[in-house]
């Protein structure tokens, strides 16, 4: 299959509906073979490390990472969800240290610094503001 066409199969209860579309890929990426997964995902099996990049484990976490889930879970001040922006104390602590790469400007916490849950979510939130 040509990386460059995308295809989606729906599954409903009476048939399955086929469509494409066809994509080019950007510029900047085109000579690319290989996502970050296929590189990362085998390199973690081989040399044994923790993969947190894809979200899935088929082994119980090291005891250090559920001591530190316990610590975490047992501060009943973090129980909350954050503001949708992230915390005001983080969203701070990196106004400070990016304060350096912007000409010592103070950067916005309210407009422009966000937390978010993933790669996904940033590019989601850059892309909406587009």
């Amino acid at each position: 299959m040509n990386s460059s066409n995308i295809t989606t199969n729906i599954h409903t209860s009476s048939k399955e509906i086929q469509t494409s579309q066809h994509l080019k890929k950007a510029e900047r990426v085109a000579s690319f073979e290989r996502d970050v997964w296929s590189i990362f995902t085998p390199l973690a099996a081989q040399l044994k490390a923790v993969n947190l990049g894809q979200g899935f484990m088929n082994y119980p976490p090291p005891d250090f990472i559920k001591d530190a889930a316990r610590s975490v879970f047992s501060d009943t001040d973090n129980n909350q969800y954050s503001h949708p922006k992230g915390r005001i104390r983080l969203r701070k602590v990196l106004a400070k240290v990016y304060k350096p790469y912007f000409n010592n400007r103070n950067l916005d916490i309210e407009t422009e610094i966000i937390i978010t849950a993933g790669a996904n979510e940033g590019k989601r939130s850059i892309f909406s503001k587009l």
